[in-house]
């Protein structure tokens, strides 16, 4: 068990309330949120089955789902059973004599009150099942294999589904399904692998397989078919491959799974030790003029009144300085008022559990006692040790494979509101000095106004590409520096505050901000209080300033060579280029031990584990890939074919054809959970799914598009971005699946992804400040619509609201004109077309909220025996009244069936276009029409799901 003591120096700030607490930590270790979980398919090997026992053991693994065990026969008592059993746990099983070399076994540990589940004699062999009694929690477990040869992976499924039942929601189903999809994190996706994933989907199961980049370890030669399955009440709180050799052609995965009863018993506690009532459960004019009232306010302290005898002695002290010297340590109460407006009305509170929202009522009457201690605190350079206490909630780290060590949770402080307000007058003061006198370079883009991770993207594709014009290679290094906030030496702070100049006043304030701060952590009802004598409070508005305040003279190192830096909060990014590859490398090297030895000066270090080195090729095709190595602290560092940069995934090539494989994989999995928690709560809403779509799906595809936006116009990456949009069309029309994807767009109302993004781009080119960069082949792009757009778009980084709004729109009305000419020209969704021959009028049906009927109509796969013959869903496409197929249009104008049913259309054609049948663009283009027609098919009953 970690502990704290004198040897320990350098203790990150977020972790020293645990490690310093040795109840704290008992508590966490003692009480785990969840179960550790193995999943594995042994291919029936001994030397595998040996193996697994021992990681049981090692990794603290409570259920071990079991694929192709391996399996022996008794032959005395003609039964099968399973060697290599830990101590202390037991088998479940239902394998058979004859076929246990293809079935399924679950091994739990023997405190776990554990029912076995019964499948059907059919599939026994391929199921185990079991159902854990923990506390209040009830959870079923299932290991399925599905055998290649059999090819009934969808009646296995199923079966499985149908004997959990109700039990579903609270289920883990562990699938070895021998078929491949993008979405469990195969390479591809086969058909019957997206029947599979379709038919887990429909019954509300998440798949909780994360994407193999994003893993810790990426087995090799692997297929990617194992599947681990949820249901939609059981939390998954990590997953993961294990870096451990298993013996077997299948990687171990290793998951747990969060014990819901243990998250409800500490949500009563932290309800019922609550002390102050929420905003919005208080008489908020009663509660003011109890604050008014007041004789005894709880802004008043021993402290504050101890330093009332500094202020006036200052005060008097101060009578021999100039006015204008002494106005600068004032703060004027529209400064205060500003700090608080600024603040998060919804923020928690911090450990007097008086929120922004109490504060923000009980102003008038606060604000000029208030003032009189921020002022005082000013001018003293003091900051309340009241205020300097943190609350500090403990969640675990997603992706851990254990949760047995203090490393493996996150401690979020949450600080005081009163300290907060200080902190943000402090802030803005730093603000200001900071921007009138240039503090931070160019290339310093976190926590900064107008800085994003996108400028910093730009900044360094923009460095990348103007080297390849010069058919330079360039070497880069992501390095990642080792708990950066936790590990900020406050002296080095303080030092960097007074080299860039800042008022003395200031930096006395930041120095007390800074020392003898304190945490609490509340566990099991019982509050522990730490000291925490390193690092900046994260949370904190300051922090982050002061974070950058200290790196930014990284910028300052003298190379011997050409070096160019990005930095954002705690990464740092390191280019060398070089028409000869090698001395690139050299290069970034040597920079690298430069910047090392300049971090180990304030206490700093570099995690090299987590340091990324890739040499970006100007030539389009590596014949030979570059493979010399750099060091890092004594750590090899090997060229990477990826990395990871502020959310992008950059190849040597800059094709960025990963990167829009990973945005689509992530969307996909978030379009899956969308739909199940739709299904289940409040059901398929379009204008909901639209609004998720916009807020969630959306922003995920175009993160930063503004620097990769040439990729989006190629023709393989605009067909995997329309094709998630098509997903969510789908659902938001309730069509067939095999609805065109160019169709399926236009009546959903979405503008195509690669549109999108030009969209994106344009308008972030015309309104960036001149000091940013932009790169040169999203600049080609954002220049063509510019001409396109005339007059009408003109650069300009400081405009208005409405001007912004008028520029969206003029961007958006050039490629709606783009999308109109390519919906023209498309070969597929004619139907749809005749109906809507440019998007604007497709638009209009927005009003209506069409029934699933009318859209599949619309799109011509529906019901109607034409389409169903062609899938032979139908033996013939003659329509039953025995005249003509049943095609869209004899359905609409001439079926004698429907003629009764037809009447109020038929009469409204005739009274707004005067003819019979009216051409299928006057309906699309006439709201009353479309209303006529979707009455006619919905009272029909002829398109309606069976």
């Amino acid at each position: 068990m970690p502990r704290a003591d004198k040897s320990c120096k350098q203790v990150p700030y977020s972790l020293q309330l645990i490690m310093n607490t040795n109840k704290a930590t008992y508590h966490l270790i003692q009480q785990p949120t969840s179960l550790n979980c193995i999943q594995i398919n042994l291919h029936h090997c001994s030397a595998a089955s040996t193996v697994l026992e021992k990681t049981i053991l090692e990794e603290g693994v409570d259920i071990a789902l079991i694929q192709e065990p391996y399996a022996r026969l008794n032959v005395t008592q003609q039964n099968t059973f399973v060697p290599n059993i830990p101590q202390g746990y037991k088998c479940h099983h239902n394998l058979n004599k004859h076929d246990h070399a293809y079935g399924a076994c679950i091994i739990s540990k023997d405190q776990f009150k554990s029912i076995p589940i019964q499948f059907p004699e059919e599939f026994e062999n391929n199921m185990a099942g079991i159902e854990i009694k923990h506390e209040n929690t009830s959870l079923c477990f299932v290991s399925l294999y599905c055998r290649p040869s059999a090819r009934n992976q969808e009646k296995l499924i199923k079966t499985a589904i149908n004997k959990l039942g109700l039990q579903l929601p609270n289920s883990i189903i562990a699938i070895d399904i021998n078929e491949r999809n993008k979405i469990w994190g195969s390479s591809s996706t086969t058909q019957i692998g997206h029947s599979l994933e379709q038919i887990i989907s429909a019954h509300n199961l998440n798949i909780a397989n994360r994407d193999p980049a994003e893993c810790s370890f990426i087995p090799p030669g692997t297929s990617f078919i194992d599947v681990t399955a949820a249901g939609d009440k059981t939390k998954i709180a990590y997953w993961d491959y294990l870096n451990q050799p298993s013996m077997s052609d299948h990687p171990y995965i290793i998951f747990g799974v969060t014990l819901t009863a243990h998250q409800q018993r500490n949500k009563s506690n932290r309800t019922r030790r609550r002390l102050v009532p929420p905003a919005d459960q208080i008489d908020q004019m009663k509660f003011l003029e109890a604050v008014k009232g007041t004789t005894d306010p709880p802004l008043e302290s021993n402290e504050a009144t101890s330093i009332s005898k500094r202020v006036t002695t200052t005060t008097i002290q101060q009578l021999s300085v100039s006015n204008e010297e002494t106005s600068t340590f004032h703060i004027s109460l529209a400064e205060q008022t500003r700090a608080l407006d600024g603040l998060k009305k919804k923020s928690a509170a911090g450990v007097d559990q008086i929120s922004c929202e109490l504060i923000t009522i009980a102003y008038p009457a606060i604000k000029h006692r208030l003032l009189n201690i921020l002022n005082a605190g000013l001018t003293n350079n003091w900051f309340p040790s009241g205020w300097k206490i943190a609350r500090v909630c403990i969640i675990p780290k997603p992706g851990k494979k254990s949760y047995l060590s203090p490393e493996a949770y996150r401690p979020i402080s949450i600080l005081n509101t009163m300290g907060k307000i200080y902190e943000r007058v402090i802030h803005t003061r730093l603000k200001k000095i900071a921007e009138e006198q240039n503090w931070f370079n160019n290339c310093q883009h976190g926590f900064r106004e107008g800085r994003s991770t996108e400028t910093a993207a730009h900044s360094l594709i923009s460095h990348i590409e103007e080297n390849f014009k010069q058919k330079k290679y360039t070497a880069t290094i992501f390095l990642d520096i080792k708990s950066a906030f936790d590990y900020a030496w406050s002296p080095a702070i303080l030092s960097a505050m007074i080299n860039k100049g800042c008022p003395m006043y200031l930096v006395r304030t930041i120095k007390d901000f800074l020392r003898e701060r304190r945490g609490k952590i509340t566990i099991d009802d019982e509050d522990l209080e730490t000291n925490i004598p390193t690092g900046c409070p994260q949370g904190s508005v300051l922090s982050a300033f002061l974070w950058i305040t200290l790196m930014d003279a990284v910028f300052d190192i003298k190379f011997p060579f050409l070096t160019y830096l990005i930095a954002y909060a705690d990464d740092l990014t390191v280019c060398c280029s070089d028409a000869d590859p090698l001395q690139a490398a050299l290069n970034v090297q040597t920079a690298c031990s430069m910047i090392v030895k300049w971090l180990e000066s304030i206490k700093l270090s570099i995690n090299a584990s987590k340091s990324t080195f890739v040499m970006f090729d100007w030539r389009k095709r590596q014949r030979f890939p570059f493979t010399t190595p750099i060091k890092i602290m004594e750590v090899t560092v090997p060229p990477s074919k990826q990395a990871t940069f502020l959310g992008l995934t950059l190849d040597p090539q800059l094709k960025w054809n990963l990167h829009i494989e990973n945005k689509c994989n992530t969307a996909l999995r978030t379009t899956h959970a969308i739909r199940q928690c739709l299904g289940l709560s409040w059901g398929l809403n379009r204008k909901r799914l639209k609004f998720l779509y916009s807020c969630v799906i959306e922003p995920m595809l175009t993160y930063c598009c503004s620097a990769w936006a040439s990729a989006a116009l190629m023709s393989s990456n605009r067909k995997k971005l329309r094709n998630i949009q098509r997903r969510i069309a789908i659902l938001i029309l309730r069509v067939f699946k095999t609805t065109p994807t160019d169709a399926s767009l236009v009546l959903s109302g979405l503008t195509p992804a690669d549109y999108k993004i030009l969209e994106i781009t344009t308008y972030k080119f015309l309104t960036k400040a001149e000091s940013q960069s932009f790169t040169p082949s999203s600049s080609e792009i954002a220049t063509k619509i510019i001409n396109e757009g005339g007059s009408r778009l003109k650069a300009s980084h400081q405009i208005t609201t409405a001007e912004k709004k008028q520029m969206k729109k003029s961007i958006a009305d050039i490629t709606r004109r783009r999308w109109d000419t390519e919906w023209m020209r498309s070969s597929t969704g004619r139907l749809t077309w005749a109906f809507f021959p440019n998007t604007t009028t497709a638009d209009k049906i927005e009003d209506f909220n069409i029934p699933y009927q009318a859209a599949q109509l619309f799109t011509g796969h529906c019901r109607l025996n034409l389409y169903l013959n062609r899938f032979t869903h139908a033996a013939s496409p003659m329509c039953s009244c025995g005249r003509d197929q049943e095609s869209v249009t004899h359905f609409m104008f001439r079926c004698p069936i429907f003629n009764e049913t037809r009447q109020i259309f038929r009469h409204k054609c005739f009274q707004v276009t005067k003819i019979w049948p009216p051409s299928l663009s006057s309906i699309g283009k006439n709201p009353s029409l479309i209303k006529a027609l979707i009455k006619f098919i919905v009272k029909s009953n002829r398109l309606n799901h069976i």
